[in-house]
């Protein structure tokens, strides 16, 4: 309990394994950055998106943490980033528009 108590103390008793998510969490997002550099970067960001969101929901649907602060602080941590991503797709070059709204690459 001493020596490993931080990995799980600051979880409710049944999500005791919830720093195994977090790990598994993490490398879905080096997963995306890693493999995802063969295609656009907007399809890197979506895919990003799409990962940061199943998170959130994962977060959000068991709240295993015992403070609902930390929950709270979480997810509005998780939305921020989804956030940026989704107006840092604002600057993504590659493509322009044509007066009869086609997009051209």
């Amino acid at each position: 309990m001493k020596m490993y108590g931080f990995l799980y103390r600051r979880y409710k008793r049944r999500y005791f394994f919830w720093e195994s998510v977090l790990q598994v969490e993490a490398l879905a997002l080096v997963l995306v950055d890693v493999f995802a550099r063969t295609i656009h970067e907007y399809q890197q960001a979506l895919l990003l998106l799409a990962v940061l969101t199943l998170i959130a929901i994962a977060n959000m649907a068991t709240q295993p943490l015992k403070a609902p602060m930390l929950t709270l602080m979480e997810f509005v941590s998780l939305g921020v980033l989804s956030l940026t991503i989704t107006l840092g797709l604002f600057f993504v070059g590659g493509f322009t528009f044509r007066s009869d709204n086609k997009v051209c690459t």
